[in-house]
């Protein structure tokens, strides 16, 4: 992706077409594209519709926001979500972890090679 205007044609897509239920994305960003941003874009765009989510490698890093975890909290039919290789640190596996008490449906999440510590894998562990 070059710029958040692809990513915007993108998250019409997600929401327009009436079989899309996963999507990989893996090592896409840069170029001027956060991951983040474009995490939590697709997040939204595919809320009702998306079982599958792959943004590994990245580069996403929350800088302490909270969408990620929000949006776990609520539910959504999210099965997978693969996030490995990226910038998680362990107050994201907090808020993660917490968010995931709440939330019936995902059954697979890969944080592996992220900067996490062992603290962080406990609390994951716990939830």
């Amino acid at each position: 992706f070059e710029s958040i205007d692809d990513v915007n044609r993108l998250c019409d897509i997600i929401k327009e077409h009436p079989s899309i239920y996963s999507i990989k994305l893996s090592d896409c960003c840069g170029n001027g594209v956060n991951g983040y941003d474009m995490l939590c874009s697709v997040m939204t765009a595919g809320k009702s519709k998306l079982k599958h989510i792959d943004l590994s490698a990245s580069r996403i890093s929350t800088g302490g926001s909270t969408f990620i975890s929000d949006f776990l909290e609520s539910n959504p039919i999210l099965e997978t979500l693969l996030l490995w290789m990226n910038d998680f640190v362990d107050e994201d596996a907090r808020s993660i972890a917490k968010a995931l008490n709440h939330n019936t449906n995902l059954t697979y999440l890969d944080l592996n090679d992220n900067e996490l510590t062992d603290t962080g894998w406990e609390m994951l562990r716990k939830a």
